[in-house]
C-alpha cells in the first residue's frame, strides 16, 4: 500500500509539473507514471464502477489517470505554432545582413 501511495503522489506531482511547465519530456514521464499507477493501485482501488469481466473493471483509483488529460491539453495548447507546422504570417525580423 505504501508503494501505491508513493506512485500516486509521484503521478499527481507529475500532473502539476506538466500543467505548470508543459514540455514533451514531462508529458512522457506523466504517461509512464500513469501506466505504473494503473498497475500499482491495487491495494487502494476503491469500488468498481464498470465491470468488463470477472477479473477486470474500472475502479475509482483508475480515474486518477484522467488527471493527465488537462496536463496533455495544456502541453498541446502551449506548443509554438512552428512545431505544428503553421506559421503566424509575420515575417522574421531582419538582422541587418
Amino acid at each position: 500500500m505504501v508503494l501505491a501511495l508513493i506512485v500516486l503522489a509521484s503521478f499527481l506531482t507529475g500532473c502539476l509539473a506538466c500543467v505548470y511547465r508543459p514540455n514533451l519530456p514531462s508529458l512522457i514521464l506523466l504517461a509512464v507514471l500513469g501506466v505504473i499507477w494503473l498497475r500499482a493501485s491495487g491495494p487502494i482501488e476503491g469500488p468498481v464502477l464498470i465491470v468488463f469481466s470477472d477479473t477486470h473493471g474500472l475502479t475509482v483509483a483508475d480515474l486518477a489517470v484522467l488527471a493527465a488529460g488537462p496536463a496533455a491539453w495544456t502541453y498541446l495548447r502551449s506548443r509554438p505554432e512552428s512545431v505544428s507546422g503553421h506559421t503566424s504570417g509575420v515575417p522574421a525580423a531582419d538582422d541587418g545582413m
